[in-house]
């Protein structure tokens, strides 16, 4: 482990990707739940799987219907780029809604 992330040789993550070791992609699943980033979503810190998008986070956050706007670092992400953002580790997501009133 280094920095508080686990590191893989590239042996390990070759062997993970090697035809028959496992198959239909569940190689490129496994490594990601065991590399993860940490992020801070609203002021919290979360641990997510590295290469994880702004979608899927707020979609394993339960609040990808409720999000209108996302901010990684004080700058706005399009909502069309959710679906392509991969998240760094370190970075800093503001997720917004807007409530009426008056």
């Amino acid at each position: 482990m280094e920095n508080g992330k686990w590191k893989m040789s590239a042996n390990e993550q070759s062997e993970l990707n090697s035809p028959g070791r496992l198959k239909n992609g569940y190689g490129e699943k496994l490594k990601r739940m065991i590399m993860k980033m940490k992020i801070k979503i609203n002021g919290i810190e979360k641990e997510i799987p590295e290469n994880t998008t702004i979608s899927e986070l707020l979609s394993s956050l339960n609040i990808l219907d409720k999000t209108m706007a996302v901010a990684v670092n004080m700058k706005i992400v399009k909502k069309d780029n959710w679906k392509n953002y991969k998240l760094q580790d370190g970075d800093k997501i503001e997720a917004l809604n807007f409530v009426g009133g008056g």
